[in-house]
């Protein structure tokens, strides 16, 4: 039963997300995270407290197989939902920060529970106004020449279930910029429908270490 209602809570919540006209990655997973009380995220390094008059917050772990300067990328948006149903609040990631998505007039909404977020392009960090990239130094050089430089990207909730080494991520730097750089648009479209990619955070961490080994031998016999 608990699971049946944190599924309902987060198709409720669940925000709409917009993508630039050349990205080149679909969103393959949206894990979510009920907090009823405050409590330590799973999939980032974040402590989720409630607000007061919170009834809940709803936390989507946004994945992608690629971020465009490395193989594995996970984004989030936390939703503050009120007593009355009503969204408090919203917040979300940017390169290993967190910032208000809900700012005076920014924050667009689909209806009275879907807040509109649109990706960086190639890098999928979350803003309620695409024109908020521009403070980003660089935002069309790492969708082009500095596309793959990072090369696979393991997270700590990963290590001893993932693995990589330089010869490892020099290959997956090949293969990004050989096969994914681009130049952004900085135009929009709806990205993927999100209720067909909602899961439990827990199946998004079973899928994202399957899709990780399958794409790093892949890779690997391509780039070999």
């Amino acid at each position: 039963m608990e699971h049946c209602k944190d599924a309902e809570t987060a198709l409720v919540y669940l925000p709409c997300f917009m993508e630039d006209l050349a990205e080149p990655f679909a969103m393959e997973g949206i894990g979510y995270t009920v907090f009823y009380e405050d409590g330590k995220s799973p999939s980032s390094s974040r402590f989720v407290k409630l607000k007061p008059g919170c009834r809940c917050v709803v936390e989507y772990a946004v994945y992608f197989d690629f971020d465009i300067q490395h193989l594995y990328d996970l984004e989030h948006v936390w939703v503050y939902a009120g007593e009355d149903g009503a969204v408090m609040d919203v917040e979300s990631s940017f390169h290993g920060m967190f910032f208000k998505s809900m700012v005076g007039n920014a924050l667009e909404m689909n209806g009275n529970t879907h807040p509109v977020l649109y990706f960086q392009p190639g890098k999928h960090a979350l803003f309620p106004d695409p024109a908020w990239f521009d403070i980003y130094i660089g935002k069309n050089q790492v969708c082009l020449q500095e596309a793959g430089k990072d090369g696979f990207l393991v997270a700590p909730m990963f290590e001893g279930r993932l693995f990589t080494s330089k010869e490892r991520d020099r290959m997956v730097r090949s293969y990004i910029l050989q096969n994914y750089a681009f130049v952004p648009t900085f135009q929009y479209r709806p990205a993927r429908d999100g209720k067909k990619l909602l899961m439990p955070y827990e199946a998004l961490d079973e899928l994202i270490v399957k899709r990780m080994q399958e794409w790093v031998k892949k890779i690997e016999e391509e780039m070999l």
